[in-house]
């Protein structure tokens, strides 16, 4: 086997294991949410969505780079990871005392006057999450992606499952919100250390933090930027359409921008640092970003496909009959979930070769697109919105296309004709699904029975022409699929006597 292939199945088998870990994620996810929606008000979640958007953008600005830089370089020292900790930690501080000081006039800012108490709390998260970030770094290099998910699954299900849901129940409202992600972020930064075995060393070096720096920076800028276009829409709504407008828009979000960071994620995750490790050598990075690229088309069709289709069953399911206004900016949403996650895999490249300040510059016009599309839209309420915020996505993922283009040395036709079975796999999807569900309607089934045959014909029918078409799709997706089918089998057959 050639060593093309190798680096391609060590890709695939790490997007395996995040593909897993994000699964189940997403599916914990929408049983908390459904469980949280039926205790809380839109309002609630409006507040912590507002205010999570101010720690975002200040998070970013704390961590200067420094994980991503860690992975980045070809060679570390023990005193470039010493440098990089006290870096984070020093940020960490810096910003959550920023944070508590500036809770105010950010709540007098958003017109949300709860904002100021939930700020002052949640800024704790800043030096809670700095001393985890380079044993993240470090485990993210060292490709082991099972510790990573491990962690990551048990602090979500500690903060949101247990601690959040148990608050709700007893009637905290707005804080149980505020204490689950506080929750979250302790554990899951104390698991990272753990697993990592990281020494703390007084070690700090000033050239070993100028050379993290300069990376640094630039992908911070390019964060920054990518961070304030995927968030600065919800400011809009929160400022100009207010509390309830914002928490029934942040449950569109979440169904559209967490299947999409889903799949987003694995990419990132596992692609930037083998990406990383072979950045010197543009055969072997085209041959991995032609082959693998259709990996989030293959995932992403059937999901766009069933959160478009079937938008109102899954409303109606897991959030209950006052959240109806989320239906149709969510079907708006799913028209561009490709998009949107297939932006994500240019996005790794670009840290990958080094090319920070040339994605920095792309996502800052990303974020000015959002910011128009959500100002102009946002007369014509939600809908108006997510139609604003779905053209600046699909301007931002031609802008990354076009950079990759030119890092890798391709023609766009190449790539065109590398993504059109996948593409052709899309269109097919949507109309399965939705043939499928007008017959279901025709037999007059509740919502839960429709989704959940609907979820099984879909299943069924991607399976069916991957099968037929495999020809078409590169070895790295075929080993990926027959790992799946593999363990499936397995789990129906059972073990063999």
């Amino acid at each position: 086997m050639n060593d093309n292939n190798q680096i391609g199945k060590r890709a695939v088998r790490g997007i395996a294991w995040v593909t897993a870990d994000n699964v189940i994620h997403l599916l914990a996810g929408f049983v908390v949410l459904a469980i949280l929606a039926r205790m809380l008000s839109p309002s609630d979640f409006g507040v912590v969505g507002a205010a999570m958007v101010v720690l975002g953008i200040s998070q970013i600005l704390g961590q200067i780079g420094v994980g991503p830089a860690l992975v980045q370089l070809k060679d570390i020292t023990p005193r470039f990871i010493a440098t990089g900790f006290w870096m984070s930690i020093a940020m960490g501080l810096v910003l959550g005392l920023v944070v508590f000081l500036l809770s105010q006039p950010l709540a007098l800012l958003m017109r949300m006057p709860q904002l100021e108490d939930v700020l002052k709390l949640l800024a704790w998260i800043f030096p809670l999450s700095s001393f985890g970030l380079v044993a993240t770094a470090l485990l993210q290099r060292e490709l082991k992606f099972f510790e990573m998910s491990l962690a990551h699954i048990t602090s979500y299900l500690m903060g949101y499952a247990l601690v959040g849901v148990v608050l709700a129940s007893l009637g905290w409202g707005v804080w149980s919100l505020v204490w689950a992600q506080i929750s979250q972020v302790l554990l899951y930064s104390s698991m990272m250390l753990w697993i990592s075995r990281q020494h703390i060393r007084l070690n700090f070096g000033i050239e070993e933090a100028k050379i993290l720096l300069n990376f640094g920076f630039g992908h911070s800028l390019g964060k920054l930027a990518n961070f304030s276009a995927t968030n600065v829409d919800n400011i809009v709504v929160g400022r100009w359409l207010g509390a309830d407008a914002l928490g029934i828009y942040g449950r569109v979000y979440q169904f559209m921008v967490v299947p999409a960071n889903m799949l987003g994620n694995v990419v990132d995750k596992v692609l930037f640092p083998t990406m990383a490790s072979v950045q010197d050598d543009r055969n072997k990075l085209s041959n991995m970003y032609l082959g693998l690229t259709g990996v989030v088309t293959l995932l992403a069709a059937p999901i766009s496909a069933i959160l478009f289709t079937y938008a109102h069953e899954i409303v109606d399911i897991l959030l209950g009959n006052k959240w109806g206004a989320v239906v149709a900016p969510m079907q708006i949403f799913s028209l561009v979930l490709i998009f949107r996650a297939g932006y994500k895999f240019s996005d790794s490249l670009a840290r990958a070769t080094g090319a920070v300040y040339r994605r920095a510059w792309r996502q800052a016009l990303y974020a000015l697109a959002v910011l128009c599309g959500a100002l102009i839209g946002q007369s014509w309420g939600l809908v108006g919105v997510a139609v604003g915020v779905s053209l600046a996505i699909i301007l931002n993922y031609y802008a990354m296309l076009q950079l990759s283009l030119s890092l890798l040395q391709i023609t766009f036709m190449q790539f065109v004709k590398s993504q059109f079975p996948y593409m052709a796999l899309f269109v097919l999807m949507y109309i399965f699904a939705y043939w499928t569900r007008n017959i279901m309607l025709s037999w007059h089934l509740s919502a839960a029975p429709i989704l959940l045959l609907g979820l099984l014909f879909e299943g069924l029918f991607l399976s069916l022409v991957v099968y037929f078409y495999r020809k078409h799709f590169p070895a790295e997706v075929l080993w990926l699929w027959g790992k799946v089918t593999n363990v499936v089998f397995k789990k129906i057959k059972g073990p063999h006597k």
